[in-house]
């Protein structure tokens, strides 16, 4: 038979052999006609982990989502494992969340740039997962590669072991892109940029177009 994907401790199993009053015969040892199966259960549970923010590549100074997805295939359930979130170094981070269906996100707390899960379980099965997502702002002097990392932890108090460990790690990892939305203005004879003033520099004119080579930025009085 199948056992119950959740069951824990151990599996104890008995048989004994009955000789009914008036059979005819007696057994001199009684003690042989009872067997006794002692195992521990070895709880097998197969956790996989995805991490995504469903980008290609990322604007500094913009917002980001980062989803991470937990499923188990089993086939036993999964139950006191832990969850860290490494966060990239130039998120500052805003908002978490934490869904369970089919299980607990167990207990969250927030270490530096990294989210950290303890305790959590999920049953084993399609339709049962823990869904969790992070959100903040990349600075927006920010540059290189936007990377962050998602990993499943199996402590030894869990009881649970998993057999494809190479499913408990996630990473994300996207290019990061500059972006920005210049405007010039003139002003008699002082020339701005996003309503900063130009100081310095040569502003020569082709061909009726401005050209600022050299000039600093500085804030109008």
């Amino acid at each position: 038979g199948t056992g119950s994907p959740g069951a824990r401790g151990r599996l104890v199993t008995r048989a004994a052999i009955a000789i009914p009053t008036g059979a005819g015969f007696t057994d001199p040892n009684l003690a042989s006609n009872l067997a006794t199966d002692d195992a521990p259960f070895s709880p097998l549970a197969n956790l996989v982990i995805t991490k995504t923010n469903h980008l290609e590549a990322v604007v500094a100074g913009s917002e980001v989502t980062y989803e991470i997805e937990v499923t188990n295939a089993g086939p036993s359930d999964a139950l006191g494992f832990d969850i860290l979130d490494e966060l990239p170094e130039s998120m500052v981070l805003s908002r978490t969340d934490c869904k369970a269906v089919g299980g607990e996100c167990g207990t969250h707390r927030l270490n530096s740039q990294k989210i950290e899960v303890v305790g959590a379980s999920l049953r084993a099965g399609s339709g049962h997962s823990i869904r969790m997502s992070a959100s903040g702002l990349v600075r927006s002097s920010a540059t290189g590669r936007l990377i962050s990392t998602a990993t499943i932890q199996l402590p030894p108090s869990s009881g649970t072991r998993d057999p494809h460990q190479e499913s408990n790690r996630s990473i994300d990892d996207d290019p990061l892109r500059l972006e920005t939305d210049l405007t010039i203005t003139k002003e008699c004879d002082k020339t701005f940029v996003n309503g900063i003033e130009i100081v310095g520099g040569d502003v020569p004119a082709t061909n009726g177009v401005i050209h600022v080579i050299g000039g600093v930025l500085v804030p109008s009085s």
